[in-house]
């Protein structure tokens, strides 16, 4: 009884990645023939269950305004979610979001923090901007955005699965 209930809660799980995969290949298909429209619904679909590369690209669509109204605040939190994942693009989108303060209020310490984390996952152009947050912070500033850094990319690193 219990393998047939693992073997079901596995299935269940799979099945759903899967879907999510379509709906996220379905998307990039349409945002490849400019369809943003129809890329949006499928990028949201896939978002909702926990595609990162759809959340991220959900952002996009929803920062430059391709297939959505564009809207800033809208931006945000599908970054995040991506960010959180550990999309190293989404986490440097996050900090230009927060350098430019789109959406969010301007905040170089967190704009530091989001390109640091970017820089470690592999994104080269998150260093540029990341010392040019740090030019804008004071010492003290420049040291707990280090700490908080470590902090969530420990936190993201221990969810990578």
């Amino acid at each position: 009884m219990q393998f047939k209930i693992i073997a079901i809660l596995l299935l269940t799980l799979f099945s759903s990645s899967l879907l999510a995969n379509n709906d996220f290949y379905k998307g990039v298909a349409e945002y490849d023939k400019n369809n943003y429209s129809e890329a949006a619904i499928y990028f949201k679909k896939a978002a909702e269950q926990g595609h990162a590369f759809a959340q991220s690209n959900l952002g996009f669509m929803y920062e430059n305004g391709q297939g959505v109204i564009q809207d800033y605040k809208q931006a945000i939190p599908w970054y995040r979610k991506a960010a959180e994942q550990g999309h190293a693009n989404a986490q440097y989108n996050l900090g230009l979001m927060y350098a430019k303060g789109q959406g969010v209020t301007q905040d170089n310490k967190q704009a530091y923090v989001w390109f640091s984390i970017s820089a470690i996952s592999g994104n080269s152009d998150a260093v540029k901007n990341r010392d040019i947050a740090e030019k804008k912070l004071s010492p003290e500033n420049i040291s707990k955005a280090r700490q908080d850094a470590t902090v969530i990319f420990v936190k993201i690193s221990a969810n990578i699965k």
